[in-house]
C-alpha cells in the first residue's frame, strides 16, 4: 500500500510541474514535424477523458502550407464577423494577437484539427 501511495505522490508532483512548466506557442520555426511525432501525440490525445469514455475524437492532420493557410484566411475572416457583431468587442491587444496569429497559424509546420 505504501507503494501505491508512493507513485501517486510522484505523479501529483510531475502532473504538477507540467501544468506550472506550460506555456502557449503563436509562433513556430516552421520546422517540420516527423511522422512519428505526430502519430505519437495523436496516439496520446486520442486517451483524453471523455463522456462514457467513449473517445468520439477524429483527427486530422494538416501538413500543407495550402491548405493551412487557407484556413487560417477562413479563420480570419470569421473572427473579424464574430467580433464585429458582438456587443462587446475584445480589446484591441487580443485582437492585435488573433489576427496576427491567424495571418499564417503561426508558421505551423503542421495542424492537428480534432472533431468530434
Amino acid at each position: 500500500m505504501e507503494e501505491g501511495r508512493c507513485r501517486r505522490e510522484i505523479f501529483r508532483m510531475e502532473l504538477k510541474e507540467v501544468i506550472n512548466a506550460r506555456h502557449s506557442i503563436r509562433e513556430f520555426e516552421g520546422k517540420p514535424v516527423p511522422k512519428e511525432a505526430l502519430i505519437e501525440l495523436i496516439n496520446q490525445a486520442s486517451k483524453a477523458p471523455s463522456a462514457k469514455n467513449e473517445q468520439p475524437w477524429k483527427f486530422y492532420v494538416i501538413c500543407s502550407k495550402k491548405v493551412r493557410d487557407s484556413l487560417a484566411k477562413i479563420m480570419s475572416e470569421e473572427f473579424n464577423k464574430l467580433n464585429n457583431t458582438k456587443d462587446e468587442k475584445l480589446s484591441s491587444e487580443v485582437e492585435r494577437v488573433a489576427l496576427k496569429f491567424y495571418k499564417n497559424m503561426g508558421n505551423a509546420p503542421n495542424l492537428i484539427l480534432v472533431f468530434r
